[in-house]
């Protein structure tokens, strides 16, 4: 399946759902700045976040969820293509990781044919 990881994710009311990103400035430092959520972005972070369970998850699961962020965040496409196992991990990840107004929207989405 393709999923256009560069859609921008809006709650019920149109309103920009945002997340958190560092920024790095002139002098070194970083600086924490909210910028509008992407399908990719919100699936990363998902992928990426620990959460209960997850000391239990071998290596091999935790190498695949970071392959597969690393896809959605940084291939340098708008589209890429996810096995139907792999959005049942996203979908998994994001219920876990994220309430009700960020999963419909994702989910939403995710289950476009």
């Amino acid at each position: 399946m393709k999923v256009d990881v560069t859609i921008k994710l809006f709650n019920l009311k149109g309103e920009p759902l945002e997340t958190q990103v560092r920024v790095k400035q002139e002098d070194e430092t970083y600086k924490v700045e909210a910028v509008h959520a992407t399908l990719g972005s919100i699936c990363s972070d998902a992928l990426l976040s620990v959460l209960p369970g997850d000391e239990k998850v071998s290596g091999k699961i935790k190498y695949d969820n970071w392959q597969l962020a690393k896809l959605l965040l940084n291939s340098g496409k708008a589209e890429v293509n996810v096995t139907a196992e792999q959005i049942v991990t996203i979908k998994d990840r994001i219920a876990k990781s994220f309430g009700t107004v960020v999963v419909g929207p994702v989910y939403a989405l995710l289950e476009k044919d």
